[in-house]
C-alpha cells in the first residue's frame, strides 16, 4: 500500500486535489478514476465502474457519499485491491447509525486494509507516493521522520510548517475502523529511512499491539515523541465529534508513554 504501483481513486471532484498532489509529490506509477457519470476527472479518462479498470490496483483511495462507501469498498476488496483509503466521512464520528454503518465497512473491507473511514490519507515522501485528500507538503528527503495521526489537521501543521523538519511519511487514519496508530507504527519502524516516529493520539485503541511497537521502536533505537489530544473537557468533546474517539483518561496516557520511553509533548510546535 505504501508503495504502490497501480492506484484507482474513485469519487467525484473531491478527487481531483488528490490527485493533483499526487502528480506533484512525482508518483510514477498507473492512475485510473472510477466515476459513473463523469467522462473525465483531473485530465484523466473515468472508467464508469471498478469491473472496467485495467489491473487490480495496489491501492485505491475513495472519496464517496457513506451510502456509496460500503459498497465501492467490498467491490474493491472482491477485485483483490491491496488495500484501500476511505476518505469518506459519517460513520462513527457521526452517531448510532453511523458506528453501524461503520461496522457495515469493516466487514466489506474482508482481508483488504482499510485506512479510515474519515481519513485523510497517506504521502509517502520516500517513495514519491501520495494519496491524500489535498496538499500536506512538499517533502522529497532520503530519510526522515514518521508521522502517524488520528486526524489531517494535525497533519497539515507538521507537513506545512515552515521548518527544517525531514518528514518522509504522514500517515492520517480517521476512525481506525480497522488500521491502527499500532499497525502502521509496527510496519514503518521496518524502514531503515525513517529516523524517527511522531504519533498523534485521538485515542489509544490495541494497548497490547501499541506495546509491542514500542519495543519494537526501543530495541531498533528509534525514538518517538507523542501527542494526546482531547485532554481538557471541551478538547475530549471535540475529538469524540471529530474521528469518534474517547480521548480517555490523559494521566492514564501520560503513564503509558513514559512505560514505553517516549517523549510526550503538548503542541506540534
Amino acid at each position: 500500500m505504501l508503495s504502490p504501483a497501480r492506484a484507482v481513486f474513485v469519487g467525484g471532484s473531491t478527487v481531483a486535489p488528490a490527485i493533483a498532489y499526487c502528480r506533484e509529490r512525482g508518483y510514477r506509477g498507473i492512475i485510473e478514476v472510477v466515476n459513473p457519470t463523469r467522462d473525465e476527472i483531473a485530465g484523466l479518462p473515468c472508467r464508469s465502474s471498478l469491473m472496467e479498470v485495467e489491473a487490480v490496483p495496489d491501492i485505491a483511495f475513495v472519496a464517496v457519499p457513506k451510502e456509496a462507501a460500503v459498497e465501492t469498498v467490498a467491490g474493491l476488496s472482491r477485485l483483490g485491491t491491496a488495500a484501500a483509503v476511505c476518505n469518506s466521512s459519517g460513520f462513527s464520528e457521526s452517531g448510532q447509525d453511523g458506528r453501524e454503518l461503520q461496522a457495515a465497512l469493516r466487514a466489506a473491507a474482508g482481508d483488504m486494509p482499510l485506512l479510515g473511514p474519515n481519513a485523510p490519507g497517506f504521502a509517502n515522501f520516500l517513495d514519491r507516493a501520495a494519496f491524500m485528500m489535498d496538499h500536506f507538503g512538499d517533502h522529497a528527503p532520503e530519510r526522515g521522520v514518521a508521522v502517524i495521526s488520528n486526524g489531517g489537521a494535525y497533519l497539515s501543521d507538521i507537513g506545512c510548517a515552515d521548518r527544517s523538519l525531514s518528514v518522509g511519511y504522514l500517515v492520517g487514519l480517521g476512525n481506525q475502523a480497522m488500521v491502527s496508530v499500532a499497525d502502521l507504527l509496527e510496519v514503518l519502524l521496518d524502514d531503515p529511512r525513517v529516523t524517527a516516529a511522531n504519533l498523534y493520539f485521538e485515542s489509544l485503541t490495541d494497548v497490547p499491539k501499541l506495546s509491542s511497537a514500542a519495543f519494537k521502536a526501543a530495541h531498533r533505537n528509534i525514538p518517538v515523541v507523542a501527542v494526546k489530544g482531547g485532554r481538557s473537557v471541551s478538547g475530549a468533546r471535540a475529538t469524540l465529534s471529530h474521528t469518534a474517539s474517547l480521548s480517555g483518561d490523559a494521566a492514564l496516557a501520560s503513564a503509558l508513554f513514559e512505560r514505553f520511553g517516549w517523549i510526550e509533548v503538548a503542541t506540534p510546535s
